[in-house]
Order: C-alpha cells, then sequence, then structure tokens
C-alpha cells in the first residue's frame, strides 16, 4: 500500500484517525490492530505537506493514539520530511551558486601562498554561513551537493527529495563521486542507493569504497597512489582542558597495523598490572612509540600507571624499529590484521575488491600483497557465494576453533548497521545457555520466554555455531537488558526484535545486509 498525503490543508482534531479508518474500510483491514495499521501507514507515506501537517498534529504523549512502533515510525517520518527540505535547500543552495552576483572571474583564483583557492562555490558559502550561522565549509558543500543533483549525482537528490536516503549519507556519496566520471558516478549510485536507507553511515561508506573498486579497478588503484602520495599527520588542534588532537591521514594497511600495534601494547600492559584505562594505555603508548618518553609511572589508579606501564609500548616500539616497516614479528606481541580476499582473486583470476578488517574495501592488488605478508591474517572466501573457505589457522596460534569460526563467519557484531569487528565483540548465545550447567537462570531472556519456533529461552542454549554470534558490548548489554531480542534463524543469519516491534533481520558476514521486516505486535 502506497499513501499519498499531499492533499493540502490542515487536519481537525482525529483527521488522523479518521483517515486511518477510511483507509482499513478501503483495504479490508478492519481486523487487523490499529496501532499496526498507523505504523505501516507511516512508513508507506510519501513525504509531503500534508504528512507534515498529520505529524504536527499528533500527541505523541498519547499511548492510545500512538503506539511505540508508530512512535519510532514518526520519529522516521520526521526524519523523511527533514532529508525533504535539505533536498530544497541544496537545490536553492546550487541556484544561488549561479546568479551573476557571486560568480568569481577567473576562477579559481589562489589564496595566499598555499594551495588554497577561491571559487564562486566558497563565495557562495561564505554567504550562506553569513545568513545561516553555519561553517564557509557546509556552505559551500550545499551548493556542491545542489549543483551535483542536477548532473551525474541525480539519482541520489531523487533519493534524497523522496526522503530514502538522510543528508549524512547524500554528503558521503557527494564526496566520494564528486570528481568521478559520470559512467562510474551512476555505476556506483546504482549499487550503493537501494539500500543505503536501512545502513549505518559506516556501512554506506564501505560500500561505496568497495563499488568505486568493482566499477572501476584501475582507476582505483590510480587513486590509491595519488591518494598515497598525499599521506600526512596534521598539526595538532587545540581541544579544551588543555588537550590537543593529532589527525594522521596514512594508507589503510599502515593504519590497521599502528591501531593494532597499540592495542596489543595496552593489553600487554594490562597484563602486567598497569591500573590505566585501555584509552589511556593507547594514547601513551603513541606516544612512547613515537617519542620514546614514557610518562611518569604513578599507582594512582586514574593516572600513569605502574613503573612497568609502557613495558608493551616499548617493546612493540623496539620491534617496529627493528622491522623498519610492514613485516612479520619475531619476538614480543602480535598484532595480526585479517584480510578477507577470494580465491578466485588471490589466484589472480580476478581483480575483485578485498576486505581490510576495521577498514572495509581495498583494491585487489592491496589484497594479494597483504596475504602474501607474514603480519596479516588471510580470509579465502568463495568467490560466488562469500563463505569463508580458509581461516589461515597455520599462520597464528589460533584461540578456540568455535570463536575462530565465528568471528570470521559474521566478520562484525551482529546488530544491524554496527561495525565494530567481531574480533573486538563478546561472543553472546542467541538463546541463553542451559542452566543445568551451574549457570544459574539466563539474564537475556525476553519476558514470555522466546518466539514460537524457536527454542525455549530457559535452559536450552548451547554453545555452538547455530547459536553463537558477535556482539559489542553495548549490544550484548541491550539485549541482556531485554531491550532487544535476537533469534538466529539459520547460521550467521539473525532476526532482531526491539522494544518497539520493529523487526529487522541482518546477515553481518554479507556485509552486514539489512532487511526490513513486516511490523507485528513486540514479543515482550
Amino acid at each position: 500500500m502506497s499513501v499519498d498525503l499531499s492533499t493540502p490543508g490542515t487536519p481537525t482534531e482525529g483527521a488522523f484517525r479518521e483517515l486511518v479508518r477510511d483507509l482499513r474500510r478501503l483495504d479490508g483491514l478492519d481486523a487487523l490492530d490499529p496501532s499496526d495499521v498507523d505504523a505501516q501507514l507511516l512508513r508507506d507515506a510519501t513525504p509531503s505537506g500534508r504528512l507534515l501537517d498529520l505529524l504536527r498534529s499528533l500527541d505523541v504523549t498519547d499511548t492510545e493514539q500512538v503506539s511505540d512502533l508508530a512512535l519510532l515510525e514518526v520519529i522516521a517520518s520526521w526524519q523523511r520530511v527533514v532529508s525533504t527540505a535539505s533536498a530544497g535547500l541544496m537545490r536553492a543552495a546550487a541556484a544561488l551558486s549561479r546568479r551573476d552576483c557571486l560568480q568569481v572571474p577567473g576562477e579559481p583564483v589562489p589564496v595566499g601562498r598555499g594551495r588554497r583557492r577561491y571559487t564562486t562555490l566558497r563565495a557562495t558559502g561564505t554567504e550562506i554561513a553569513i545568513r545561516l550561522g553555519c561553517s564557509v565549509r557546509a556552505g559551500e558543500l550545499l551548493a556542491r551537493d545542489g549543483r551535483l543533483f542536477e548532473g551525474a549525482l541525480a539519482p541520489t537528490g531523487e533519493a534524497l527529495e523522496r526522503g530514502e536516503i538522510d543528508p549524512r549519507k547524500v554528503r558521503q556519496i557527494a564526496d566520494r563521486l564528486a570528481d568521478s566520471p559520470l559512467q562510474t558516478a551512476l555505476e556506483v549510485q546504482d549499487a550503493v542507493l537501494p539500500g543505503a536507507g536501512l545502513r549505518s553511515p559506516a556501512q554506506v561508506d564501505r560500500d561505496l569504497a568497495r563499488a568505486l573498486v568493482e566499477v572501476d579497478p584501475t582507476e582505483a588503484e590510480d587513486r590509491h597512489r595519488r591518494a598515497k602520495a598525499e599521506r600526512r599527520v596534521h598539526h595538532p588542534r587545540v581541544l579544551p582542558d588543555g588537550m590537543a588532537g593529532i589527525w594522521a591521514v596514512l594508507p589503510a594497511e599502515q593504519a590497521a597495523l599502528v591501531d593494532g600495534t597499540l592495542d596489543a601494547a595496552a593489553a600487554a600492559a594490562r597484563a602486567a598490572g598497569d591500573r590505566r584505562t585501555l584509552d589511556q594505555l593507547r594514547a601513551d603508548g603513541l606516544v612512547d612509540l613515537v617519542v620514546g618518553v614514557s610518562p611518569a609511572p604513578t599507582t594512582e589508579a586514574g593516572g600513569q600507571g605502574t613503573a612497568c606501564t609502557s613495558r608493551g609500548a616499548t617493546r612493540a616500539r623496539g620491534e617496529v624499529a627493528q622491522r623498519g616497516g610492514v613485516g612479520t614479528r619475531s619476538a614480543g606481541t602480535a598484532v595480526r590484521v585479517d584480510v578477507t580476499v577470494a580465491l578466485s582473486t588471490l589466484m589472480g583470476l580476478d581483480d575483485a575488491p578485498g576486505d581490510l578488517a576495521g577498514y572495509g574495501a581495498i583494491t585487489a592488488e592491496q589484497a594479494r600483497a597483504l596475504a602474501a605478508g607474514g603480519t596479516w591474517r588471510r580470509l579465502v572466501t568463495d568467490p560466488l557465494t562469500g563463505a569463508v573457505l580458509d581461516v589461515g589457522r597455520t599462520r597464528y596460534r589460533p584461540p578456540a576453533a568455535l570463536r575462530e569460526h565465528v568471528i570470521a563467519r559474521d566478520r562484525t557484531c551482529a546488530r544491524p548497521g554496527c561495525t565494530v569487528p567481531a574480533a573486538r565483540a563478546e561472543l553472546d548465545h542467541t538463546v541463553p545457555f542451559g542452566s543445568s550447567l551451574g549457570c544459574g537462570p539466563p539474564q537475556d531472556a525476553p519476558p514470555g520466554g522466546a518466539p514460537p519456533g524457536t527454542a525455549s529461552a530457559i535452559g536450552q542454549g548451547t554453545t555452538s555455531h547455530d547459536n553463537l554470534a558477535p556482539l559489542c558490548a553495548p549490544d550484548h548489554t541491550a539485549k541482556t537488558l531485554g531491550l532487544m531480542h535476537l533469534v538466529q534463524d539459520e547460521p550467521g543469519v539473525l532476526e532482531w526484535t526491539t522494544a518497539t516491534g520493529l523487526r529487522v533481520r541482518v546477515v553481518p558476514g554479507r556485509e552486514g545486509e539489512i532487511t526490513l521486516l513486516p511490523a507485528e505486535p513486540p514479543p515482550f
């Protein structure tokens, strides 16, 4: 059912309920719960002035008028209205950039002695910034994106106007495709836009990176070489309270190795008795690795730690110096980064993109090079199904075989939209583990038990590949508290039901593939 609520006019009190009753009568939906129909009605409504009027007329505090799920769909409807308004904002900014008064003769005009250039878009951004109180860059990007909607990014602009995608994801698409050839931009949008509405910004960014590699591998290699030549470490950015931030732009494999080294050093220091948090240890370890100066030791829990504080970082720094670059470790704390690559790519039969754990798509050339190295663990997949064929257990001393299998299968946290690597997550029993083994009553059983067709939520869960899934700490806690219920229909295919009754199926091992399921009353 598709509902167009574009009829002008302000609704009288109760107009929303009357519209629902009319639709129910016309479509034979009288037997359905009104709350479910309301939620689906909102989900199907086109963003328009009529929808805006209806949203404004609703009393969202009235639990009789607006069910839990309908209230969630009210939020989604407001977001669609925001998206439609954003499309109008960007198109208007583009029109402003074409006005004669803002044209910059001879653009781009050099600014000072640096590489910066002044353009009409910059001028437009300045005008918008003055009026809206935003940054110049924000105003400039509004005009840039609106211009792109008139050409290569027309499909993205139309999706935004329909409320199918939010402005943040539009900005990601525009940033990636602004300088791409027309055909490349169109093919990438064809690949990314259909599922972008339900995917998180991090997933959309990875989708874009993968699609760009798949559409034009040669150009992807050229872009990588050009980007690598621009690697840099920015000067510190002043932060409040005497702090500063440093931003480094590195090749993905080097950034992953630095990140893994800091993790390993922090874990080693904690194991040796250091009382600092992992974040504090990573920060102090970075200083130690770069400048070789360990922070002054202290025994306070919130301070710098014990005298053995930087032992892990110092050892890691020495090993990095001995390596002289990316390679295998001869001793000390091992740092492993997973590289997923299709068997056909590894054999040189095609140039399908690989996947660098914690980063996303990389070119086939990078994937083959990293898979051949000693520091990197390769995960070889079937090029047709994506199923893991080889987890490379001979390369490193493996953890428990079952944990290794689940991590390799799911790759990330199993919550829809989450991109926390599975290796950093906790393995959760989908159906709580049996209490007969002395575990006590399960903490994450939903009130009323498991849904029909699943094992009982009390004492029936097993420690097996079809009852385990990685969940990051916050999502694991939410499930334990009963805010989300999880069913694993088959190994690696998980169905989530939230407290409002929102139902979503996710396959984390397939790039977090997400499917929105029909609305049903919540089971708890």
